[in-house]
């Protein structure tokens, strides 16, 4: 077992807690930029934000109200069920204008999941076509050994920049 104790910096850090809420924990995917739709192709791409649901959850709830099979879909990552994420998702050979509609008919129809861009692209989304993640993450509950918020927030900053050039496991939990 993965000792608990163990950090990416020497610092310990402030303690709290994270996560109490869905909305305390934000994550929004960074696009390949060279990927992304141009307006016109054969797939349909899908802005999405959603609230307490996996990515798994919401494809398979469009490829219901769609009758399509959930494969014709495409995403880059999966993103935290317990978080407010956004990221895209591509729908593969929806070439006509009623295939369009229907999608866009959908916006406001899955639950806890808003569509904010819908448009058309020439290539389809695959796992790992992304540049990263970033987060806004509410931290709550800190150490109280700090003798203001202001001094845990300078702890947290310096070790913020340590992260910026250590980089941050692709893990969560233990």
């Amino acid at each position: 077992m993965l000792n608990a104790e163990t950090y990416v910096t020497k610092e310990k850090g402030i303690g709290g807690t994270i996560r109490n809420r869905y909305e305390d924990f934000y994550v929004e995917e960074i696009p390949i930029e060279n990927l992304l739709p141009t307006g016109e192709g054969p797939n349909v791409w899908i802005w999405i934000e959603k609230l307490g649901r996996t990515t798994l959850d919401v494809l398979m709830d469009i490829s219901r109200d769609l009758h399509i099979s959930r494969k014709r879909m495409g995403f880059a990552g999966m993103k935290d069920k317990k978080a407010i994420t956004k990221q895209w998702i591509c729908i593969s050979n929806m070439d006509s204008e009623e295939q369009f509609e229907e999608v866009k008919a959908l916006d406001g129809e899955i639950y806890n999941t808003k569509f904010l861009k819908i448009v058309r692209g020439q290539k389809k989304l695959r796992m790992g076509q992304l540049e990263g993640n970033k987060f806004k993450i509410l931290i709550k509950d800190i150490n109280t050994d700090y003798s203001s918020y202001q001094e845990a927030a300078n702890i947290a900053n310096n070790i913020f920049k340590k992260l910026e050039v250590s980089g941050v496991p692709n893990y969560f939990g233990w």
